[in-house]
Parts: C-alpha cells; sequence; structure tokens
C-alpha cells in the first residue's frame, strides 16, 4: 500500500503557475498522493527583524521577512488553478496556511489541513483550523513532547471529534541525517488523541530516501518531503527536496520494504518447503542397532534430510528406551513403525 506521501511543493513554484502545473503532474506520475503549498504573506508571518535559521551557503538571504517577501503568495486564483489540476491529475489538493486571513480565504480548496511546526504554539492558528471540522496533519518540529500533548489537547478541546495526525520533524534545512532523531516516533505514538503518525523530512538526498525508508521501517503512515523539478534552483527548497527520480526510488524501495515486512505464516513456510524438507533432520541409526533392543541416546543421531516417513530430530528424546521391532543398520531411516511406540 505505501505510505501517504505528500509532496511539499511548498513554495518552489516560483510564483509560475505553469511551473506549479508541472510539479503537480510530475509527483502524481511519482506516486504522490498529495501535492502540498505553502500560503502566507511576509507581513503575517515574521517580523522586520527575523534571522534567517536555514544553511546560508545554499539560500543567502539573510532575513526570513525578506525571504518570505520574495516567495509569498497570496493570490486565491493561484490556488484555485492549483487545485484544479490537481483535481484532474488524481493528487489531494493540500496547502499550509500561516495566518488566519488566508486560511478563511483559501481553506474551501482543501479536504486536509496541514499545520507547520513553526505555527505548533500558535494557538490564534489552531483554533480557527480546528473550528473547520476536517482532518488536521501538525508537524512537531522544534517541540518537545509534552507540548505536543497540549497543542493536541487544545484543538481537542475546540473540536473533540477532530482527526489528528502527528508528524515527526527537524527544524532545519537541511536536516543532518545523523540528526534525523528517529527513535522520536516512539515518542509520538504515545501522544493522546492522535488518530496517526508520520515523518515530514528535511534531509537532503541522497541520504533523505534512506531516512524516509528508515521511517517507514518504523511503521510510520505518513510522509512528507519537500519536491522539486530540479535540486539546482535558487531557492531555500529545493537543494534538500526531492526531485521525481528521487520519488520514483523511493516508492520502489518502500515496495520493497513493505513486501519484506509481510508476514502470513502459511506463506512464510511455503516459501521454505526445500528447507524444510532437505535442511531440517530426521533420526538415523549412529551404529547397527539388532531386534528387540532397547533405544539408547548412543544409538541415535539426528541427520538431514528430513523425511516424511521418518520420525523428527525433535522426537529424539520420545524414543529413547523404545524397543526396536527388527533390525537397523547404521545409516539407516528410523521409522515409528520399526519401533514399538505407543503414543
Amino acid at each position: 500500500m505505501g505510505a501517504f506521501f505528500i509532496a511539499e511543493i511548498g513554495v518552489n513554484h516560483c510564483g509560475s503557475e505553469d511551473i506549479g502545473k508541472t510539479m503537480i503532474k510530475a509527483a502524481s506520475r511519482g506516486g504522490a498522493n498529495a501535492a502540498k503549498f505553502q500560503a502566507y504573506t511576509a507581513d503575517k508571518i515574521a517580523a522586520k527583524y527575523s534571522p534567517a535559521y536555514w544553511d546560508l551557503s545554499e539560500e543567502p538571504t539573510e532575513s526570513q521577512y525578506d525571504l518570505f517577501r520574495k516567495h509569498q503568495m497570496n493570490k486565491v486564483d493561484f490556488y484555485e488553478s492549483m487545485a484544479q489540476c490537481c483535481k484532474s491529475n488524481n493528487i489531494e489538493f493540500m496547502c499550509t496556511f500561516f495566518d488566519v486571513e488566508i486560511f478563511h480565504e483559501l481553506k474551501h480548496l482543501v479536504k486536509t489541513h496541514k499545520i507547520s511546526s513553526s505555527d505548533l504554539t500558535n494557538y490564534q492558528l489552531l483554533s480557527v483550523v480546528a473550528s473547520d471540522n476536517k482532518p488536521i496533519i501538525l508537524s512537531t518540529g522544534a517541540a518537545d513532547i509534552d507540548e505536543v500533548q497540549k497543542a493536541v489537547d487544545f484543538l481537542l478541546a475546540i473540536n473533540s471529534g477532530l482527526r489528528i495526525s502527528i508528524l515527526h520533524c527537524v527544524l532545519n534545512y537541511p536536516c543532518k541525517p545523523e540528526n534525523s532523531a528517529l527513535n522520536r516516533l516512539e515518542q509520538l505514538k504515545s501522544v493522546k488523541g492522535i488518530y496517526n503518525y508520520g515523518y515530514s523530512c528535511h534531509v537532503a538526498v541522497p541520504e533523505g530516501i534512506d531516512i524516509c525508508i528508515a521511517a517507514r521501517c518504523k511503521g510510520v503512515e505518513i510522509i512528507e518531503k519537500h519536491f522539486t523539478l530540479c535540486n539546482g534552483f535558487s531557492g531555500n527548497d529545493h537543494y534538500h527536496a526531492f526531485t521525481f527520480e528521487n520519488l520514483i526510488e523511493f516508492r520502489k524501495r518502500e515496495l520493497l520494504i513493505d513486501e519484506a515486512s509481510n508476514y502470513k505464516q502459511e506463506v512464510f513456510l511455503s516459501n521454505q518447503q526445500k528447507a524444510i524438507d532437505n535442511a531440517l533432520r530426521s533420526i538415523y541409526a549412529k551404529r547397527d542397532i539388532k531386534k528387540g533392543s532397547f533405544l539408547i541416546e548412543e544409538d541415535l543421531i539426528p541427520l538431514r534430510p528430513r523425511s516424511s516417513k521418518g520420525i523428527p530430530a525433535n522426537l529424539f528424546f520420545d524414543i529413547i528406551g523404545k524397543q526396536v521391532k527388527c533390525s537397523i543398520n547404521k545409516g539407516q531411516l528410523l521409522e515409528l513403525s520399526s519401533i514399538y511406540y505407543d503414543d
């Protein structure tokens, strides 16, 4: 089945409808379940003095306000066009809203709300999102478990029927692979009131593929990853994003992991029938055994292969002391019919 994969286009469309549509189509072909955008206005997300927290060697803009001003997109018709393109390409349209005003303008376009890690403690925004009565996916980077639980409790206090999913995330751009902290997923599973959990990845490729696969191995049901047409494009979210080829590779490896994790006892055993027949053991005569003898341990040896006519090796001690009905030559397979066995 695979994880619900959110291709985080964010603002990587560079304000172009054509690029946005091309990215949606690429995400859909690559196997994404949703294409997610970001909608904000710089004045409503950051103060004029707001230092960068990303890798300045990749994105040299030193002010959050200046970067958001450069990439802000708050035109309703743009997102309506993106939503329609998603519908035409059988992929869910999602959008992270970073302020209350833009939330009210665009909420009709989405069926699931995504809340950024940076807004986990923005209770003003949480309150209006909770009131819209749609499923919520909440990223939890830069927060301790107590803050996560409080945010979930706050949402549920407003709307007890909400379906809330939480995503583990490290709010670094990029996140070093060794800082991924995937064991935190075990803590997130213990948060009360959640529907399921997932992982939002900021690790650059190629390691980002490995980390997403590792998260899947830990049972996450949602993967979110920034998406781009080319890692070399300028902007703070291109260099650590998946390309179409990366997404294809992830889905291919994920399928292998899911198939390898699928356990059904009858299939598990049938796939090993040759080993069952030839690598397991039956009981053989370790030396010549005379008719009428009572078996002792020195008479017997468990050997491969196991035989349907023979005595399985796990009955070794059960037949000690039993009397043989006929002479048995060294190396010969013992059969239940050759001994007096009343069990």
